[in-house]
């Protein structure tokens, strides 16, 4: 087994990015990385997923402040058309 250095892991991590996850996981599952880098994918692609996810999260996260911010408008607008009514 060859031990990679510090910049071979990082040309790997950085060629893998350039192929995309569909490219990596076909590769993966047909053989093409050695025992040496097999471990360093399998970690890159966990590391991908974990990040996806992340984005989607944060993006789910952002569209719901969004839509409560949008609500607290509406009310806001609700109840001085309200207060209006109620000082007339």
């Amino acid at each position: 087994m060859t031990i990679l250095s510090s910049e071979q892991i990082a040309e790997l991590k950085q060629k893998l990015s350039e192929k995309g996850d569909k490219v990596v996981r076909e590769e993966l599952a047909n053989g093409i990385y050695g025992e040496g880098r097999k471990k360093i994918v399998e970690n890159w692609l966990e590391e991908f997923e974990r990040e996806k996810l992340e984005t989607r999260f944060q993006q789910e996260l952002e569209q719901r402040e969004q839509i409560f911010h949008e609500q607290m408008q509406k009310e806001e607008k609700r109840f001085q058309a309200q207060l209006a009514v109620s000082l007339s």
